[in-house]
């Protein structure tokens, strides 16, 4: 039978700290019947978008032990990423989400996790795991809070009463029979609602979970195609996913920022003014962003994002390189974006006149 050899559960808790994460704790592997309810009648509503896998993933998710034979325990990890924050945040500077502007969590968060699980094989017999890192088919929200790292907000994000909201969340699910350090009853929201007030879409439902189909990360990050032009203009200067729910949240107030130098800011103020990244060209897309989640949603997404946010901008120095795109671009989504943009911008001037000559 799997188990950890002199009671070696501490040790494990001192390594984890050691590597940087700011949270070490387990929960039994056992899925409520009404958890998994609740995610299926979102699945339901369609309130995942485009995420297809989402449903493909259900029934490794509702069962993991499809994922590790006769496992008993997820060890679950948080680890904070917000650094300190060299970027302006106007509207002729794109707006780059706070996890994204270092290097891939995923590659970080799972050689950390590797390391942990590494070490878990050396002093225990007869052991089976696996290390997910946001992209496998885990209910890793839920398991946080059985293990209590936090409670479950209104955006539907994870949030610690130490570290707040801005952490990555990472799991092993092991046959270990392991100490379950327990459920928090900590709810963080009670009766605010600023996230759901501020969100520029209205992506949040009032059930702690999210519209993907209005939410700016979704739409920047994991939509393809072209976005209607209603809810383009809701936008704003974002170009890769949106932290509006997280920087209005009290238990974010408090900044707290992360000692991991992989996840340092590696853009300046001056990159990403939009005057220049509407100038990157695919292979200098490819090549700056080269190690960073960013280049996951490719050019085409990037340049149709950058477009929308410069169409909000109102400043019509954009108006001649927009205009150069839409004579260049191949692509009907970002012909169509660039047409709107530019159709925004000129009702703009054409009101700043108007009201000029009164």
């Amino acid at each position: 039978m799997a188990h950890l050899r002199n009671n070696n559960f501490e040790h494990l808790r001192n390594k984890a700290f050691e590597l940087g994460f700011s949270s070490f704790a387990v929960a039994g592997i056992q899925l409520p019947d009404r958890y998994a309810a609740k995610y299926r009648a979102w699945l339901d509503g369609h309130y995942n978008g485009t995420m297809d896998y989402l449903n493909t993933h259900l029934p490794l998710k509702e069962n993991p032990r499809l994922l590790v034979e006769n496992a008993m325990n997820v060890i679950c990890v948080s680890f904070l990423y917000r650094c300190e924050d060299p970027l302006p945040n106007d509207p002729d500077h794109g707006y780059f989400s706070l996890y994204a502007r270092g290097r891939d969590y995923h590659k970080v968060i799972k050689q950390k996790l590797n390391r942990l699980a590494e070490e878990i094989q050396t002093i225990a017999t007869d052991c089976s795991l696996r290390v997910f890192v946001d992209s496998g088919p885990v209910f890793e929200k839920y398991y946080a809070h059985e293990a209590g790292l936090g409670g479950t907000g209104r955006n539907s994000l994870v949030i610690s009463n130490t570290c707040g909201s801005f952490i990555f969340l990472g799991e092993i699910i092991t046959n270990l029979p392991l100490p379950i350090t327990g459920k928090t009853d900590f709810d963080p929201c009670k009766s605010c609602e600023r996230c759901i007030s501020i969100c520029p879409t209205g992506a949040i439902m009032d059930n702690r979970q999210l519209n993907a189909n209005l939410c700016i990360a979704y739409l920047t990050i994991e939509y393809k195609g072209i976005i209607p032009h209603a809810l383009a203009a809701r936008m704003g200067n974002h170009v890769y996913g949106c932290d509006e729910c997280q920087l209005c949240c009290p238990w974010n107030r408090k900044k707290r920022y992360s000692q991991e130098p992989d996840f340092k800011c590696r853009y300046t103020a001056d990159f990403t003014k939009l005057e220049n990244l509407l100038k990157l060209g695919e292979s200098d897309f490819l090549r700056t962003f080269e190690g960073s989640p960013i280049r996951r949603i490719g050019y085409e997404s990037f340049l149709r994002n950058t477009i929308i946010a410069a169409g909000n901008s109102a400043n019509t120095q954009y108006l001649p390189v927009l205009e150069d795109i839409a004579t260049r671009t191949q692509s009907e989504t970002v012909r169509q974006h660039t047409v709107w943009a530019m159709e925004d911008l000129n009702r703009n001037k054409t009101k700043v006149c108007s009201q000029t000559d009164k």
